[in-house]
């Protein structure tokens, strides 16, 4: 209930519910979880202070449906849409497929935009959340969801190489695991590292966001939680790495403004400190998958 009230910014009631949560409450587990939150309301006046000279605009490729998990690479935005004509009944609503799109000064260019291939986008399966290696020629993303399976947890990390200009098919990857929801990936900048979403079992509650390096035999492996300055009770996603090698990711479980918020994440010599985007860019909703298309001063995002 309180997370509902900090959604509608009813701050002040989500403080009182809160307050009489943690003097009244028997669980531990939800009694600290209701003290962290009330710690994050008390840092809503210093992130609030957080202010960037930032002009939003929405993109011309909107619909009446979902858009979301932007990924810049090459002049050309890919994206998730859930615009296709077949319905995922368990939630009733469109299947997600990848799109993409030509950009030009930061405007989209409507007659470029096209569904990826067949090979890529399945039919009545959920596609999304796609990241490209530096050299273009790897392509990671998550699919799952299918009608005939079970939810949650049939999401997977899949990987294509294109080879003569194709993508080949799709292959699981073996970071995955098979009692766990694992999504919204990003290459560092060298794209020897993957970082990813995942509420496997052993994270810090939630969806955690973990890394997985290529080894020596050209596998992905060694899948690591990037651990508590990161990751919280809540859930923590989308990643992406910027070319200075700062992590952006979304979190309801740092101090924010209501659902997803966007934050960054500097490590120096060992010291990860963690900071809200602002109300430049957090709102209430759900605002995640930050990508920069020309840094430091060109982006997109996805915002609820």
């Amino acid at each position: 209930y309180a997370l509902a009230l900090k959604s509608i910014e009813n701050y002040q009631k989500a403080r009182n519910v809160l307050s009489e949560y943690v003097n009244t409450s028997s669980v531990e587990i939800y009694k600290e979880r209701a003290q962290k939150e009330l710690a994050n309301l008390a840092k809503l006046d210093s992130i609030s202070l957080n202010v960037r000279d930032v002009e939003l605009n929405g993109l011309e490729v909107n619909s009446e449906n979902a858009e979301y998990s932007p990924y810049f690479v090459s002049n050309e935005l890919y994206f998730t849409s859930t615009r296709e004509s077949s319905m995922f009944e368990r939630y009733d609503q469109p299947f997600s497929d990848i799109y993409k799109v030509n950009i030009k000064a930061l405007k989209a260019e409507s007659k470029s935009l096209n569904k990826l291939p067949a090979i890529i986008n399945s039919a009545e399966v959920n596609e999304g959340s796609v990241t490209i290696s530096p050299d273009g020629n790897t392509m990671v993303f998550a699919k799952g969801n299918p009608n005939d399976k079970r939810g949650r947890r049939s999401v997977d990390l899949f990987i294509s190489v294109k080879k003569n200009g194709r993508w080949s098919t799709p292959t699981s990857l073996p970071i995955n695991n098979p009692n766990a929801w694992d999504s919204s990936p990003a290459f560092n900048q060298s794209g020897q590292t993957i970082y990813f979403a995942s509420d496997r079992p052993g994270g810090f509650g939630g969806s955690d966001i973990y890394r997985a390096t290529l080894n020596a035999r050209g596998r992905w492996a060694d899948v690591t939680n990037m651990g508590e300055a990161i990751n919280t009770a809540g859930d923590e996603m989308f990643p992406y790495v910027s070319p200075d090698n700062k992590l952006y990711f979304a979190s309801d479980g740092h101090a924010g403004f209501g659902m997803l918020d966007l934050f960054v994440a500097e490590n120096k010599a060992g010291n990860v400190t963690i900071k809200n985007l602002g109300p430049s860019f957090n709102s209430p909703s759900d605002d995640f998958g930050f990508v920069y298309s020309d840094y430091p001063f060109e982006g997109f995002f996805a915002s609820n």
